[in-house]
């Protein structure tokens, strides 16, 4: 039998204390702004609802209960709740300052995005 949310240590119950956990919510048919800063090193879990999420050429994915997301650096505009339920997610980050002896590997190392963006300027826009 596969995993239920209920069954996730970060989910329900006290987080340990290396860990912080908030909850994010958006309305039926309401969107929340993209912002990379709220995101960042964060693994986020939609509990609840359904969710769109918008890039900035207008395409979207739409996820589902259940979904696990890394959503820091994308190239995102909003995150988008079509349904007639509010959508929750649950943001798991490390505390700052933590020091529970579990070394840190980003997704995406700091300076990175502003490293591509430099390499795509030099080559006249193309990803280098």
């Amino acid at each position: 039998m596969g995993h239920q949310d209920h069954e996730l240590p970060f989910v329900h119950g006290p987080p340990p204390p290396s860990i912080e956990r908030r909850t994010v919510t958006v309305e039926p048919h309401a969107s929340l702004a993209y912002d990379s800063d709220h995101w960042t090193d964060a693994l986020v879990l939609l509990t609840e609802g359904n969710l769109q999420l918008e890039d900035l050429s207008g395409r979207e994915w739409h996820l589902g209960r259940g979904s696990v997301l890394c959503l820091a650096e994308l190239p995102l505009r909003r995150l988008h709740n079509p349904g007639l339920a509010t959508a929750a997610l649950i943001v798991v980050t490390r505390r700052r300052g933590a020091t529970d002896g579990v070394s840190s590997c980003p997704l995406s190392p700091p300076g990175r995005a502003a490293e591509r963006r430099g390499s795509a300027e030099r080559s006249g826009g193309r990803p280098g």
